[in-house]
């Protein structure tokens, strides 16, 4: 939105459907295609007004969305039937193991969007992905459907975001680092 901003109303440069689709491509995964309960009705506005300098929404979305390998479709597989979950399903996440990773070919950013997935089960409120990283790090990565502010629980462990959206990294074994963030959101559910 800030971007759009500086380009539209200080007319840094003019905005060409090129400049228009890298705008709309942030604002669409910013709000995970306008999804998240943080969405804005500015945000709203300006995705239409990039249509109207030439963006072709379904064309991104199919550059962005629809564009994922065998391997990354089977690794998903293989997550989903272990994806975890507590506190009556209000809590899920997924471990993403550096071996598993390098057995489907999976870098970190192949991973990110499985997060997302979890927030389509009905229960869930606060969803995490704990991913193995190439230095042995843990990085976790939670989101929230809006009614608990989960950066609280990011910056006690030492990392950070937004009330919704947060993460960290941990460099302490998976198992251990699942235990303390999991302890820590249910402590937050109370």
């Amino acid at each position: 939105e800030m971007l759009y901003e500086l380009f539209n109303k200080l007319k840094l440069a003019p905005i060409t459907k090129e400049v228009a689709t890298g705008l709309y491509v942030s604002v669409m995964t910013d709000t995970n295609s306008f999804r998240y309960a943080r969405t804005t009705p500015t945000a709203h506005r300006i995705a239409g007004d990039l249509i109207e300098f030439g963006v072709n929404p379904e064309e991104v979305y199919q550059a962005i969305y629809s564009s994922k390998e065998l391997s990354h479709l089977q690794l998903l597989g293989q997550l989903l039937q272990n994806t975890q979950v507590t506190q009556e399903g209000k809590i899920a996440w997924l471990e993403v193991g550096l071996d598993l990773r390098k057995k489907h070919k999976a870098t970190a950013d192949d991973t990110q969007s499985f997060l997302n997935l979890l927030l389509l089960l009905k229960d869930s409120e606060i969803v995490c992905l704990f991913r193995e990283e190439d230095d042995h790090r843990i990085r976790v990565s939670m989101r929230s459907k809006g009614r608990y502010k989960i950066s609280q629980v990011a910056m006690e462990l030492g990392g950070g975001g937004h009330e919704f959206a947060a993460g960290l990294a941990l460099k302490a074994p998976m198992n251990q680092t699942v235990e303390a963030v999991i302890e820590r959101l249910k402590k937050l559910m109370k």
